[in-house]
């Protein structure tokens, strides 16, 4: 089971739990499985691929955890780099 698979599992069971806070906004299960589903479906419509590359630059928030495990993408391999704050302008 991945991470994505225990979204969409506790989506179900338990709807209304706060899964993320982030900055004082309060994302449920369901509200973060949709916003997964958001992701995924764009990523689909602008024909993004399994084996394509997409460079994704995010600070650690909601939309980090929304765009690495949308369906359909949480398979694909995933190469994390940390960058100091000097070289994000």
């Amino acid at each position: 089971m991945n991470i994505g698979d225990w979204l969409r599992k506790w989506s179900e069971l338990t709807p209304q739990k706060v899964a993320v806070i982030d900055d004082g906004h309060e994302f449920s299960y369901t509200d973060l499985n949709k916003r997964c589903d958001q992701v995924a479906n764009f990523l689909l419509q602008k024909g993004i691929a399994k084996g394509d590359r997409v460079g994704v630059l995010l600070y650690n928030r909601n939309e980090y955890l929304e765009i690495s495990e949308s369906k359909g993408f949480m398979n694909f391999p995933k190469t994390y780099c940390k960058l100091p704050e000097s070289d994000i302008a």
